[in-house]
C-alpha cells in the first residue's frame, strides 16, 4: 500500500473485522500503481488523475463500483479530518464514466462473443482444444453456470431443437456458437499446441479423457481452476498481440447472456424479471432459505443492481 503507515492507522480505526479490514487492504493496493505513477496518496487526485485511475480499479458491475467508490471517498474524507496537508475533496465532484471500460468487458450479443472468440482462441476447424474453452463461453452466455457446466455429458446437447437439456432446464445454442459444440460433442480426438522454447510448435492428435462429457480434455477432467487460468492466459495473450482489447471473462459472458436474453424479451414487450434470476441462483447455491424475509430483502436488492447493470449494457450498445 502506498503510503502504508497512514492506510493502516485509517484501517485499523475503521473496523476491527478481520474481512472488513481485508477488502479495504484490497481496494488500498488496487489504487497503489496509480499512487505511485503520480507520486501522491489518493486523498491528494485532482479531477483528472481519478478520472484515469478509479474506472480501471473500481469494479465492472454498478454494485462494486459504488461499494469501491464509496470506500475511497471514506477514506479521503478521513484524511481531511485528520488534516494532512496533500488531502483535497476532488473525490467529491467526481463523476465516473465507466462506458469504456465496459465496452471492454461485455458482449452485445451472440456475433459479438463469436469475434471475439475468434481473437482469443484458435478457429473450430483447427480441431484443438480451444474448441473446449469456446464451448464453455458459449455454456456461460447461454446462462448455465460454471459447475453445472462441467457435469453436461455430450448426449445433453441437442443440436436439432438447438437446447442443452441440464438438470430438467432448457438453455438455447445460439447459431454462431453450433461448430465449437459440434466437435466437442461428436469428436474422441483433438490437437494438443505443445511449444517449446527455439522450436516451431508442435500439434499433436490425443484421446480425450471422459467420452461422455462435453467439456473434457485429453489428460484429465479439467477444474474450473485450471479452465479459467487457461482462458486468462489465452485472452491476455490476445491483448498483447493486439487482436482484441476485451477483457472477457465467463463470469461476464454470463452477465452479458443474461442481459442479452432479456433484451430479445423487453423488445417484444416483456419486462426484464430479475428477481427471478436472483432466487433461480441462490436456490442453486443452496446455503440460504429464499423464504426468509431478511433473504428476500437481500435478494430484491441484487435484483434491482442487475436492472442498474442492465440499464448501463443497454446504453453501451
Amino acid at each position: 500500500m502506498y503510503n502504508e503507515s497512514r492506510k493502516e492507522l485509517y484501517i485499523r480505526e475503521y473496523s476491527s473485522n478481520i474481512k472488513t479490514q481485508n477488502a479495504l487492504a484490497t481496494a488500498f493496493n488496487a489504487i497503489e500503481p496509480y499512487e505511485v505513477e503520480y507520486g501522491k496518496d489518493l486523498c491528494a487526485f485532482n479531477a483528472h488523475e481519478l478520472t484515469e485511475s478509479l474506472p480501471k480499479v473500481s469494479g465492472v458491475r454498478y454494485i462494486t463500483h459504488v461499494e469501491r467508490l464509496g470506500l475511497y471517498r471514506r477514506y479521503v474524507r478521513w484524511c481531511i479530518a485528520n488534516q494532512f496537508p496533500d488531502a483535497c475533496d476532488s473525490i467529491e465532484h467526481y463523476q465516473a464514466d465507466n462506458h469504456e471500460k465496459l465496452r471492454q468487458r461485455f458482449i452485445s450479443g451472440p456475433a459479438h462473443l463469436q469475434h471475439v472468440l475468434n481473437a482469443m482462441f484458435l478457429s473450430e476447424d483447427e480441431n484443438t482444444m480451444d474448441n473446449v474453452y469456446r464451448a464453455f463461453f458459449w455454456l456461460t452466455f447461454s446462462g448455465m453456470y460454471p459447475d453445472d457446466i462441467l457435469r453436461v455429458r455430450r448426449d445433453e446437447v441437442n443440436l436439432a431443437r438447438m437446447t442443452v437439456e441440464f438438470a430438467g432446464d432448457e438453455y438455447p445454442i445460439y447459431r454462431e456458437s453450433i461448430i465449437a459444440l459440434e466437435k466437442c460433442k461428436t469428436r474422441d480426438t483433438f490437437f494438443v499446441i505443445r511449444e517449446r522454447p527455439g522450436r516451431q510448435p508442435q500439434k499433436i492428435l490425443m484421446q480425450r479423457f471422459e467420452p461422455t462429457l462435453l467439456i473434457c480434455g485429453v489428460r484429465a477432467m479439467p477444474g474450473m481452476r485450471e479452465i479459467t487460468q487457461r482462458i486468462s492466459n489465452k485472452s491476455r495473450a490476445a491483448r498483447q498481440q493486439g487482436k482484441t482489447d476485451m477483457q472477457l471473462t465467463p463470469q461476464r459472458a454470463w452477465l452479458s447472456g443474461l442481459f442479452y436474453r432479456a433484451f430479445e424479451l423487453e423488445r417484444f414487450g416483456i419486462a426484464p424479471d430479475f428477481y427471478s434470476t436472483v432466487v433461480r441462483y441462490i436456490s442453486h447455491k443452496g446455503n440460504l432459505d429464499v423464504e426468509d424475509r431478511q433473504v428476500k430483502k437481500y435478494m430484491k436488492e441484487c435484483a434491482n443492481s442487475y436492472m442498474h447493470d442492465y440499464e448501463i449494457w443497454k446504453a453501451l450498445f
